[in-house]
């Protein structure tokens, strides 16, 4: 069962072979199937050894539940269900309260616990963002640039990645920012 959060992006990865057809015009797609018939539909990329991606955003409009997920692939105008299981979105983060005596009142500071680490997180982000924009720069690229060329895109993530040592979730952060930043630029 594959999962997938209201409160964070995932990275959906795959290898994805097919004989007959060139990869490079090959398309891939992610669709989440809920019970009430409401569907969505991302995108993937499929570079050139077959290594499909798809990014799935914090599905933050909707509420956990579970349901049917399928990657599509369509080769030469054909289309195929290449795969398909059973998913959950849920929050990724928890908070338990554990009440141990009746008579004690509960202390406000425990509240704000969760909030200090979410704020902390919420600054090692923008670090993250703030380093990968430098790194831009530092390529004499800017962002629209790189969004308007996606292979080129994708090779200066991977580096980027190399280089400092990122990890999956922090270049999805990248990615997810990036789209945030173009998208209020409009």
């Amino acid at each position: 069962m594959q999962k997938f959060f209201t409160d964070k992006p995932k990275l959906f990865e795959c290898n994805i072979s097919v004989d007959g057809a060139n990869l490079n015009e090959t398309k891939a797609r992610l669709i989440l199937e809920f019970p009430n018939n409401r569907n969505f539909l991302f995108h993937g990329n499929i570079d050139s050894n077959g290594k499909c991606e798809v990014m799935i955003p914090a599905l933050k409009e909707l509420k956990e539940g579970e349901g049917n997920v399928l990657l599509e692939v369509i080769a030469d105008s054909t289309f195929f269900e290449s795969w398909n299981d059973k998913f959950k979105l849920e929050t990724s983060k928890k908070i338990r309260v554990e009440v141990v005596s009746s008579d004690k009142p509960l202390i406000k500071e425990d509240k704000k616990t969760p909030q200090v680490s979410i704020i902390t997180e919420e600054i090692k982000e923008d670090v993250i963002f703030n380093n990968f924009k430098k790194y831009i720069t530092e390529n004499r690229l800017n962002i629209n640039t790189i969004i308007k060329n996606k292979q080129e895109f994708f090779s200066l993530l991977h580096n980027y990645k190399k280089t400092n040592n990122a990890t999956k979730e922090d270049v999805v952060y990248i990615v997810e920012e990036l789209k945030r930043e173009v998208k209020s630029n409009r």
